[in-house]
């Protein structure tokens, strides 16, 4: 793992798996830190390779940011992108890379309410380009974040 870096107030990225996992956490949301924490992922998005696929982990577990997550991102809270706005932005890059895979591992206070547990725990469609899945730890996240590496 690396040092974790801010991306805006509130967020932090770090790197594992050799640098090929981010993993950002949330600690703090307002309007603007969403706003520079989706801009920045839309760059890295633009500036991956494409010929490995993408891995991160969102990690919103911190006690009480599930639900103004949620409620902040329109209840997308399996956007790549982050905000709704950017939702275009990213099937455009994806559209432009068919081939490349994406996989969003999304860390959870176990707690978060039951409002969220139906969108938690839907299923992916197994041809889509882009794959989710919720967890309660980081580590099962990472665990399967490099397991899809290996596929």
């Amino acid at each position: 793992m690396t040092n974790p870096i801010d991306v805006a107030t509130g967020v932090q990225l770090s790197w594992h798996y050799n640098q090929q996992i981010a993993i950002y956490k949330l600690n703090a949301i307002t309007s603007t830190s969403l706003q520079e924490w989706s801009d920045y992922v839309i760059s890295l998005l633009e500036e991956s390779p494409k010929d490995k696929p993408y891995l991160v982990a969102h990690d919103i577990s911190q006690s009480g940011l599930g639900l103004l997550y949620s409620t902040a991102v329109s209840n997308d809270i399996f956007n790549i992108g982050i905000l709704p706005e950017t939702r275009d932005k990213v099937e455009s890059i994806l559209n432009a890379n068919p081939e490349w895979q994406v996989r969003l591992g999304l860390i959870v206070s176990a707690s978060l309410s039951g409002r969220l547990a139906r969108v938690l725990f839907q299923k992916n469609d197994p041809n889509s380009q882009i794959q989710f899945k919720a967890f309660f730890y980081q580590d099962p996240a990472i665990e399967w974040l490099i397991g899809t590496t290996t596929q």
